[in-house]
């Protein structure tokens, strides 16, 4: 699953040249996006999905694997809510996402525009599906204990609260 509103910037077209070459027959894409992607045989593409909604919650939950091979970011809020639906996530490592995942642990960790590292992580977690689970259920645990918004909010209060 890839989720990227611009979709060049965020790597979807790496994704889907990697995906076309290496993964089609065996694995599904699903992208979220408003780009001008046309779907083709495994390959779905929504384009009318809105932040935060059910359906957007929906393609979380059915997706495997989550790839976000970004070529700039700030701090991606794809990939909390992708560790959040317990999804190893494989992501470029730039603005805060290298805060987000956990490498080897909760997903991978590969440099901008690096088809190769993309392409053989992805076949790591598609050829395992014991690895799948087991870095989604890391995965799912790092959102509850590192990103849990009450706790986060807590803390920053008592912050505040401290320097005032």
């Amino acid at each position: 699953m890839f989720v990227g509103g611009d979709f060049v910037r965020k790597g979807g077209d790496l994704l889907l040249n990697v995906f076309k070459t290496r993964f089609r027959g065996r694995a599904e894409l699903l992208l979220v996006t408003k780009a001008d992607v046309p779907e083709e045989p495994g390959i779905r593409v929504f384009r009318n999905v809105e932040a935060n909604s059910e359906a957007l919650l929906d393609l979380y939950r059915s997706s495997d694997v989550f790839a976000l091979p970004t070529r700039a970011d700030c701090y991606s809020l794809v990939c909390l809510e992708a560790l959040a639906a317990g999804m190893p996530i494989v992501a470029t490592r730039v603005g805060g996402i290298p805060d987000v995942i956990s490498e080897a642990e909760t997903g991978y960790l590969i440099d901008v525009d690096d088809a190769t590292s993309l392409t053989e992580r992805l076949e790591t977690l598609i050829a395992d599906p014991a690895k799948r689970r087991e870095m989604g259920a890391k995965a799912r645990a790092r959102a509850e204990e590192r990103f849990d918004a009450a706790e986060t909010a807590r803390q920053l209060f008592e912050f505040v609260r401290s320097r005032c």
